[in-house]
């Protein structure tokens, strides 16, 4: 009987570890959302002439707060243009980074102290820490106001809607 007992214990205990495996392999999806809060600058950059963009690199920075990540800093870059596409990193306070490929879908400037409106689709490329194998995507929106030309420097905050897993 303390052999039969044994043998349902072990096989227990295999049967949960194989099935936390299979879990792990597969990781659950999960609501994504979080904004941030920042600037973009825009920078002259060679590699964003024409027919790219308008010789001028956008870089975002910022700080709030994104579920699954808590605190974040935000950096982003890609060519100045009305329709583009970059490479977004959120790290959180533990250091650990979640890496986003974006495409705008739409959005210009108006007039000078107006918010512009952009709207992106994101997909995770990639990670370190908990978020290295992560999946999922969504809708970015960023909310930028429109400083004009000469000046740099804009306030920017960006909200993102979606799912992860990871």
């Amino acid at each position: 009987m303390r052999r039969s007992m044994l043998l349902t214990l072990v096989a227990s205990v295999v049967a949960i570890l194989v099935l936390a495996a299979a879990a792990g392999a597969s990781p659950a999806t999960r609501p994504f959302k979080g904004s941030v809060s920042g600037t973009v600058t825009f920078v002259g950059d060679p590699n964003c002439a024409p027919p790219i963009g308008i010789g001028l690199r956008t870089d975002g920075a910022g700080t709030g707060t994104v579920s699954h990540l808590g605190k974040t800093t935000l950096t982003s870059a890609h060519c100045s243009a009305f329709v583009f596409s970059g490479l977004m990193t959120l790290t959180a306070a533990n250091g650990d980074e979640l890496v986003l490929a974006y495409q705008s879908v739409d959005g210009a400037p108006g007039n000078v102290g107006e918010v512009f409106v952009v709207h992106h689709t994101f997909q995770f490329v990639g990670g370190t820490g908990r978020f290295e194998d992560a999946t999922g995507g969504g809708v970015m929106t960023a909310y930028v106001l429109f400083e004009g030309f000469p000046v740099p420097v804009w306030p920017a905050t960006w909200e993102w809607k979606g799912t992860i897993g990871y």
